[in-house]
């Protein structure tokens, strides 16, 4: 024989799906069952080394020599109503490795799964939950927000206040608003990103929150925690004397009237002189017809030539800083063919000019870009946020891209000459121009498809808000929010 060795290869062979069905078999059944769990009014045979095999709390309790209850044949556990109706389900799973989960059980097996330690429950309830935020769910945020805190489930958490703050009006409206504890009512209000109609309308909801009958005994503990957070300087006159008129202003007057004060101070002296730089004096995202301007883009227009449309920024109605005299702006909507998928790009400067169509490879998608350039010249630089939001097919906002640029000014300019109260008009000799901007590639790869989340009857729905960025961020950076 010769030394060389031949090496023998080896395959692993099997049927894995039949191996563990053969467990499946076992559950709640006497055969070989070695202990009973009583659990409320129901029995549930089951075998120790099943048991033990996923939770180290059930192998203590089922084989440790100092546990009282390891010797016993049945063995009673105290669970919540809410964990005894799920627990059939909890137990199912040591046997074949899967669970079914909808918003009501989905709690409870997670209360099961950190009581017992079963990681793999606790996973899968981990992994269910924050896919259902994901994709909009804002009663299922309001629901699990205190649980993602309470068990350090960081990305639910980061995904219930992500939903949240897109979709506050319809979460406002919801019942387990009203349940929602006061931290994280207190977080969601100093979050400047909150999408909402408007800042009235979140009044209405808090005032609606406080005086919850739950929450009875708390009203005058919670209401200047709360109502520190409200930014009544972004309040219209009429919306301010109904605040004064509500139930909470007529129960707590010298409260609520010190915050109006506070907003006519605002509203008096900020054209003058400015300098309100705190958060609380400036506007979030709203979606009102005050505060935006709300685009339907037909798609098979746009596919033909761009949309020109002229738009109302966020300067008015309520100023932001003294001297803030540009509130017209020119959008022009610009959808074309491109090879691959990009990330969204910024071009600030002047003159900036949107790409033409072009000839794609077979495997294209189409991208939409937005021009912004404003119809009226201005002496001073202007640092400015825009927000788009992005609409599904069911008009829930499904997306926020944010973007802040500095607006450089033409020094000793009046008007822009292209500009006619009727429209804006790129021809015409060439004058001084005001800076532009250009947003790029708003929707991902395949976004405007045939299945397209966005797209219903064949609109697109947008929403464009215009307003002075808050002083200490970025002036030319872009960040993106939005649901699955």
């Amino acid at each position: 024989m010769g030394s060389e060795s031949t090496e023998r290869e080896r395959e692993a062979v099997g049927d894995h799906k039949e191996f563990v069905a053969s467990f499946e078999c076992f559950y709640n059944s006497p055969d070989l069952s070695d202990v009973v769990l009583l659990v409320g009014k129901d029995r549930y045979h089951a075998h120790k080394f099943m048991l033990a095999r996923l939770s180290d709390v059930f192998r203590t309790m089922l084989t440790g020599e100092h546990w009282t209850d390891s010797s016993k044949e049945e063995i009673q556990l105290k669970e919540s109503c809410e964990c005894e109706s799920v627990f059939g389900d909890f137990l199912r799973f040591f046997y074949c490795g899967r669970v079914n989960l909808d918003i009501e059980t989905t709690l409870p097996l997670l209360f099961l799964a950190d009581k017992y330690d079963v990681k793999p429950v606790r996973e899968v309830c981990d992994k269910y939950m924050t896919g259902q935020v994901m994709r909009g769910n804002v009663r299922a945020a309001l629901l699990w927000l205190h649980y993602a805190k309470v068990y350090s489930l960081t990305e639910l958490e980061t995904q219930c206040i992500e939903v949240l703050s897109l979709r506050m009006t319809k979460a406002m409206k919801t019942p387990e608003w009203l349940n929602l504890d006061l931290p994280y009512v207190i977080e969601l209000l100093q979050n400047s990103s909150l999408v909402v109609d408007e800042e009235f309308v979140l009044f209405q909801a808090l005032q609606d929150w406080l005086l919850a009958e739950c929450r009875a005994e708390k009203v005058e503990e919670y209401l200047p925690k709360v109502l520190s957070q409200v930014r009544f300087s972004q309040m219209l006159p009429q919306q301010l004397y109904s605040v004064e008129k509500s139930r909470l202003g007529r129960r707590f007057p010298d409260l609520v009237t010190a915050h109006i004060g506070e907003a006519y101070r605002f509203r008096s002296l900020v054209a003058e002189i400015g300098g309100f730089h705190d958060e609380k004096f400036h506007p979030r995202d709203y979606t009102s017809k005050e505060w935006c301007t709300f685009l339907g883009l037909q798609l098979s227009d746009i596919r033909k030539y761009p949309n020109n449309v002229n738009a109302i920024s966020l300067d008015g109605p309520i100023p932001v800083e003294a001297m803030l005299n540009v509130v017209h702006w020119n959008m022009a909507v610009h959808l074309y063919a491109v090879s691959g998928a990009k990330p969204t790009r910024i071009y600030p400067g002047p003159n900036t000019v949107l790409p033409l169509p072009q000839v794609s490879p077979p495997e294209t998608a189409e991208c939409l870009s937005i021009k912004v350039t404003p119809l009226k010249l201005a002496t001073f630089d202007r640092d400015v946020q825009l927000s788009l939001v992005l609409y599904d097919k069911d008009m829930n906002v499904a997306r926020v891209i944010r973007n802040n640029f500095l607006v450089k000014g033409v020094p000793g300019a009046n008007s822009f000459g292209g500009a006619q109260p009727g429209g804006f008009r790129f021809s015409g000799p060439i004058i001084p121009t005001q800076s532009s901007f250009v947003i790029e590639h708003i929707f991902d790869q395949k976004d405007l498809g045939q299945d397209s989340m966005y797209i219903k009857d064949g609109f697109l729905h947008i929403a464009i808000i215009i307003k002075p960025r808050l002083m200490g961020t970025g002036s030319s950076d872009a960040e993106a929010s939005g649901t699955g």
